[in-house]
């Protein structure tokens, strides 16, 4: 098979309510797909497995062993960093199977044409603010308005000064006095070592993926 297949028996609880289910059979493109290996699994339940599996999931899969009705959805694997579309059927009384193809790169993709589409709806607002008479700080606040509505958590502007400050004038979403708390600018002094004078320093874009680690 091209297809992803694991054979898998349910296991609940004193109360008969689906609490996990055990790896009984998998093929190599199971293996191919998931990187785990036939040996080390089977035997094995999932929480052992992937110790943070989602209860729907088993919710799910407990409901086709145990109802014989089977279940069609499209899955994310927090670790696997994987998406898949998923088909489940029961074989037998408490047994359940599972046919998945990866559609990874698919849900990426989506993803980035949603998010073009955002940006561009984002852009033809501004827009029209503009030519129907916005004048220069009013088109800043929609543009900030825009990015956050689009699914940012928060926006600001700042304005490089001649004197190498940095000068917020628009914000917008969770800012919580970060703008007033550090002092801001773009020249080669500490406080200009950061991502928005880094930029305006060097003319470039600065993408920071992770502020949590990024010692900038």
């Amino acid at each position: 098979m091209v297809s992803g297949f694991a054979l898998h028996e349910i296991i609940c609880d004193p109360q008969g309510k689906p609490c996990d289910y055990r790896f009984l059979e998998v093929n190599p493109a199971f293996e191919k797909m998931t990187g785990l290996r036939r040996e080390e699994i089977l035997g094995k339940t999932v929480h052992e497995v992937f110790p943070g599996t989602d209860e729907r999931l088993i919710r799910i899969y407990g409901d086709v062993a145990l109802s014989g009705n089977p279940a069609h959805f499209e899955e994310y694997t927090a670790a696997l960093k994987k998406h898949f579309e998923v088909l489940a059927y029961s074989p037998k009384q408490g047994q359940f199977a599972v046919s998945f193809t990866d559609i990874t790169e698919k849900e990426e993709v989506k993803e980035r044409l949603e998010k073009i589409i955002r940006i561009e709806s984002a852009l033809r607002r501004i827009e029209e603010k503009i030519l129907a008479g916005a004048d220069f700080q009013e088109a800043l606040e929609i543009a900030c308005d825009a990015v956050v509505e689009m699914g940012y958590r928060m926006c600001w502007v700042g304005l490089a000064e001649p004197d190498h400050s940095v000068r917020p004038v628009a914000v917008r979403g969770f800012e919580e006095g970060y703008l007033e708390k550090f002092r801001f600018r773009w020249d080669e002094s500490p406080h200009g070592n950061f991502p928005a004078g880094i930029a305006i320093r060097t003319g470039k874009t600065y993408v920071c993926p992770d502020i949590l680690t990024d010692p900038l």
